[in-house]
């Protein structure tokens, strides 16, 4: 089994220099992000160290050498989906336990602001990309960001569009970012 993949009994079981975690229930994954599946045991790196030293070292625990070569950026941590969704019966979508939703935007329709205004375009038809961008990039949890979007309208009417939230998560704006 690779890297934050279940389920695994013993370290055999893991690819290369992986250990299996052991769990019980829903109980984090060092090097993994999410919930997983309840009580399944996954493969991690054996490099996380999950039990602190017992006291402070004046040097370094994990003895690392330096090199003369740019390090190889890290893998992206995977995610593990589990298997416990809830179902939104008012939006008529299930998401992974633990997250909820909202309804910012309807096609068709124009986006209301945190402030009770709403915006001048009406939401954009055909969605097919999106990305969310942080507004302040050196402090991305302090300075807000926007939620942008591809629209695939054929008739001149598609662009890229963008909802700007400021830092509580608040609609302020929605504006054509491109169009045609």
């Amino acid at each position: 089994l690779g890297l934050c993949e279940a389920d695994c009994d013993s370290d055999n079981e893991c690819a290369g220099d992986l250990v299996c975690e052991q769990r019980q229930g829903y109980e984090e994954v060092p090097g993994c992000n999410g919930m997983g599946h309840d009580g399944s045991d996954y493969c991690r790196s054996r490099d996380i160290i999950t039990d602190p030293s017992s006291k402070p070292t004046s040097r370094p625990t994990t003895p690392s050498q330096p090199t003369f070569r740019p390090s190889t950026p890290s893998q992206p941590t995977p995610i593990l989906f589990g298997d416990e969704y809830v179902t939104w019966e008012e939006y008529g979508i299930k998401v992974s336990q633990g997250l909820s939703v909202r309804l910012i935007a309807t096609t068709g329709e124009k986006v209301q602001y945190a402030n009770g205004n709403l915006s001048q375009l009406s939401y954009h038809a055909d969605s097919d990309g999106a990305g969310v961008i942080p507004l302040n990039p050196s402090n991305p949890t302090n300075g807000g960001y926007v939620y942008v979007t591809n629209a695939e309208v054929s008739d001149g009417r598609g662009g890229v569009y963008g909802i700007y939230f400021n830092k509580f998560g608040d609609v302020v704006e929605y504006k054509a970012l491109l169009t045609g």
